[in-house]
């Protein structure tokens, strides 16, 4: 080994040390690791299809997404909607339900559910926390947070999760090459759908509809006799 490849292996280490030091660099090497994770998942977990980690879209009907639950850690939300019970931020009840609102949280930490009556839960806490324009910050690091809401609309970034099931999903799903571009697309109708170490967003839009955006590590969908595999 010549004195270039230590170089380059102390460099490696040494950045890798830097990094275990912060919460944010303990976060990016975790998300690194699950996505290349997928590498290894073969035919058991990763379903088969993907030789590596690729982006995709997928649209669907918001339905497909009733019971979901995510653990969020060091995410931002923003959604707007009706509260379906009073918004409690720092242990302090701010606003009674059947009241229209919009709330913001920055670095979120907690479960945040679609539950099966449409409505969103959040119970965790945040580092910061505006709602309907006004900012709260903790005192200390971080502020409890407890609210459901019927969503109008919400943009949930910094998903991680190693697996996502989705029972029926009706809409399409893309797979896309490395510059972005559209390599393969299927149509879904009531889709059982599995997506691997999936890291991105995931957005209800104005109307009916649902966006998860970001990279996986294998899809599989199966609907009747036909099925896909990436």
């Amino acid at each position: 080994m010549n004195y270039k490849t230590l170089l380059a292996v102390f460099i490696i280490i040494a950045i890798g040390v830097m990094l275990l030091r912060t919460d944010s660099g303990r976060e990016y090497l975790s998300t690194v690791g699950n996505v290349f994770s997928g590498l290894f998942a073969g035919g058991g977990l990763g379903g088969g299809g993907s030789t590596g980690p690729f982006g995709m879209i997928m649209n669907v009907d918001r339905t497909a997404f009733l019971g979901q639950s995510f653990s969020l850690q060091n995410s931002s939300v923003s959604i707007s909607g009706l509260a379906d019970s009073p918004l409690r931020i720092g242990g302090v009840q701010l606003r009674k339900s059947d009241l229209e609102a919009v709330v913001e949280m920055d670095n979120a930490k907690g479960v945040f559910e679609y539950t099966v009556a449409g409505t969103v839960k959040f119970e965790g806490t945040a580092e910061r926390v505006v709602v309907d324009g006004n900012t709260y910050s903790p005192f200390e690091k971080e502020l409890k947070v407890d609210f459901e809401m019927v969503p109008l609309e919400f943009l949930l970034t910094g998903l991680n999760e190693r697996r996502i099931i989705i029972s029926s999903a009706t809409g399409s799903i893309a797979r896309l090459n490395p510059d972005g571009s559209i390599k393969s697309t299927e149509e879904l109708a009531a889709e059982h759908l599995e997506i691997f170490h999936f890291t991105g967003y995931l957005e209800f839009q104005k109307g009916n509809n649902a966006k998860l955006d970001g990279i996986a590590s294998a899809v599989r969908g199966t609907s009747g006799q036909s099925s896909f595999n990436w």
